[in-house]
């Protein structure tokens, strides 16, 4: 019997003892987690006093990387311009036989050094941004053009290249190829398409007079017969009733013209052929021909064919 109770007693102890361990390891891993909460505290309080500086670091150093990279790439675009430049130039001088000639004392050879320093600031400013081929490439143009004659350019017209808009140089495009002596031929009344993209030409400021357009006028010093040259192409008219042709056109401004030194040459006769449909009821007949020159003769017109016979 008593070792019964002896055994009750030591199992009752031993229960007690493990209630009380178990209560310690209890309060201790209270007493841990308390510890580990106040250190994540600490660490994220101290995080977040860092975060502003590892932030701005950050930023200093993109903003050094990208002011690295866009420096380095408008040096690629200037090198790349005054390459095309030197190219033209030298392709300019032996068209002409210029290459290697000593220039008069009366009229001196242009060099950059005749270059307005304001005028090449303002176009270093604007050329250097100019990545793609096709930009580089017409601020090349620009630059050689200004080279071989100082002040062609005016700085609207650089104004106007570095904020230049692919759908008004696509529609300049399509009209300057109409071009007749700097001015674009028209009827006087015109609505529709036409109207609406003269329009936008006269809104970016290539244009003048779409509202209110200008008239030429080519008279006849015989009475009767007069001509018109565009380019490599000309026109002989025979007149009907007058002695004179009148028709309606929108200039070319100055940034207009300045644009269209630059752009490639435009066959004259798609021109002629044009303002031929204009002026055909003032003519009893217009003829098409094409400049025609041999070696060691002067300048002749070879006819291509003709465009109109009407009229009395």
């Amino acid at each position: 019997m008593r070792e019964a109770e002896k055994s009750a007693d030591l199992a009752a102890a031993n229960a007690a003892n493990q209630i009380v361990r178990d209560a310690k390891l209890a309060v201790l891993e209270a007493q841990a987690r308390v510890v580990v909460a106040r250190a994540q505290q600490e660490l994220l309080d101290a995080s977040a006093s860092e975060v502003p500086r590892l932030v701005e670091r950050q930023k200093t150093q993109l903003l050094l990387s990208d002011f690295l990279d866009d420096r380095s790439r408008r040096l690629r675009n200037k090198a790349a311009i005054a390459s095309e430049t030197i190219s033209i130039l030298s392709q300019h001088a032996l068209e002409t036989g210029a290459a290697g000639e000593p220039s008069s004392e009366g009229d001196p050879s242009p060099s950059p050094n005749d270059i307005n320093d304001d005028w090449l600031n303002i176009f270093s400013d604007h050329a250097e941004r100019a990545s793609s081929a096709q930009l580089q490439s017409l601020w090349a143009r620009i630059l050689a053009g200004e080279v071989r004659t100082p002040g062609s350019f005016s700085l609207p017209t650089l104004r106007f290249v570095a904020e230049l808009d692919r759908e008004i140089a696509v529609l300049f495009e399509k009209y300057v190829q109409y071009v007749v002596s700097d001015s674009i031929p028209r009827r006087q009344e015109i609505e529709g398409e036409p109207l609406q993209e003269l329009l936008a030409l006269e809104e970016a400021g290539l244009i003048s007079n779409v509202g209110m357009p200008l008239h030429r006028t080519y008279s006849a010093t015989d009475g009767k017969h007069l001509s018109i040259i565009q380019s490599k192409s000309l026109i002989f008219i025979t007149l009907s009733n007058s002695n004179n042709i009148v028709y309606s056109i929108s200039p070319l401004t100055r940034v207009g013209r300045e644009l269209k030194s630059i752009l490639p040459d435009f066959d004259g006769a798609v021109a002629l052929i044009r303002l031929a449909k204009l002026i055909e009821t003032s003519a009893s007949s217009i003829e098409l021909a094409s400049a025609s020159v041999a070696e060691g003769q002067d300048l002749a017109w070879r006819p291509v064919r003709k465009l109109w016979s009407g009229g009395p």
